[in-house]
């Protein structure tokens, strides 16, 4: 990993720590709404970039170009969640 890997992850890192922060004592609520496939808030869509960028950066990071993440509302045990596709969580 080079150090502008690691900065950029860094900087992606902070803008998510920053939008999480308003919703931080209220997390089951912004957790609730981050996974909620009709929830179309700017400031929860916003944040559901950041996390994609996020993941792609790290990806990168650890030369995993064709891991084709595929973020999306996936089902999952815990009901519909906004995450990596089921075969990137399991490659």
């Amino acid at each position: 990993m080079t150090g502008q890997n690691r900065e950029a992850i860094a900087a992606t890192f902070r803008a998510v720590h920053a939008g999480a922060s308003r919703e931080a004592m209220r997390l089951p609520p912004y957790d609730n709404r981050f996974h909620d496939p009709a929830e179309a808030a700017s400031d929860i869509a916003h944040l559901r970039v950041l996390h994609v960028e996020l993941d792609h950066l790290v990806a990168a990071a650890y030369a995993w170009p064709d891991l084709g993440l595929g973020h999306a509302f996936q089902e999952t045990k815990q009901g519909p969640r906004f995450t990596l596709s089921p075969r990137a969580r399991t490659t």
